[in-house]
């Protein structure tokens, strides 16, 4: 029988409607992901304050980039932004091997300043799987909990504290980014060690098994539609036509992969970025998962 975090915490496996956090399975890992977006939304203190340290860490992010900072400094970034299992959500086993390594991560996002170069207003979290090939929820989802690894541990430690769980001191080697000093920072204080071994817990409210914002979505819902309004045209009886979408996607798209269309699209009109950023947020709502969702991906 599979161990929850339930049983690490000595209460019974419940509905996901009497509790606040992801009753994953320690092993094999759960398929869901920290959502930024859900993070955003979130209108609890919790929520509040780990946007805050997500937003400080893009800022940085992206002002090195724009300013082409040296390859040394960019790579700090990534120091401590690796493959964890803490939280046991994605779509690892518990074996992290293949954990992407600082190098990895900066040749991940070496297309950067060429997108920037070309006009593209990369701002926020989200973009990065809307440009960046390869990079979407697993990747993500990783780089997100090493960055509100203090978020998590605070949220863990507040459920041990309710349910009267005995914590122990971290072992070292544990990092988080720090909202306040723009700087990564090693965790040290008490944690909760299930075999040896540190877990975190991660609000429900929080992740969701793929994320809505991607190239995919943006090209639709922003781009198209935007060409849809001004290549409409009044027929004779007066009535506003327009192009179907399918057949947008067929004449701009071609052969070319989403993420290039996007791209150069993008290139062509900045505004469109723009939009999705400001939209976002509305095509974001009611998009967390439900507590039934959630039983049936922990439990089913």
């Amino acid at each position: 029988m599979s161990t929850h975090i339930s049983d690490v915490l000595g209460i019974p496996r419940m509905s996901h409607s009497d509790i606040d956090f992801v009753n994953v399975k320690l092993s094999p890992d759960t398929k869901l992901f920290l959502d930024p977006c859900l993070i955003a939304q979130g209108q609890d203190e919790w929520s509040r304050k780990a946007d805050q340290t997500i937003n400080s860490y893009f800022d940085r992010f992206y002002s090195l980039y724009r300013n082409n900072a040296p390859e040394p400094v960019k790579l700090s970034l990534f120091w401590h932004a690796h493959e964890i299992n803490a939280t046991h959500l994605g779509y690892g086993n518990g074996n992290n091997g293949k954990a992407k390594t600082p190098l990895g991560m900066l040749k991940t996002f070496s297309g950067i300043p060429a997108l920037m170069r070309q006009g593209i207003p990369l701002a926020k979290v989200t973009d990065l799987p809307l440009f960046i090939s390869d990079f979407a929820e697993d990747c993500l989802s990783d780089m997100l909990t090493n960055i509100l690894f203090k978020n998590l541990m605070d949220f863990t430690l507040e459920k041990c504290e309710q349910y009267g769980v005995a914590t122990s001191d971290a072992p070292r080697g544990w990092f988080f980014w720090n909202a306040e000093s723009g700087s990564w920072e090693e965790y040290v204080g008490p944690c909760l060690l299930h075999n040896g071994k540190l877990v975190l817990l991660v609000p429900k409210n929080v992740v969701r098994n793929r994320y809505y914002f991607n190239a995919e979505n943006f090209f639709r819902r922003v781009i198209l539609t935007r060409m849809q309004q001004e290549s409409s045209w009044v027929d004779s009886n007066g009535k506003i036509q327009m192009f179907s979408k399918k057949d947008l996607l067929k004449k701009t798209k071609g052969n070319s992969t989403t993420l290039d269309c996007v791209s150069n699209l993008t290139e062509v009109e900045p505004s469109y970025l723009r939009e999705y950023h400001a939209k976002l947020p509305e095509f974001y709502e009611d998009r967390g998962m439900s507590d039934e969702d959630l039983d049936r991906i922990v439990y089913g």
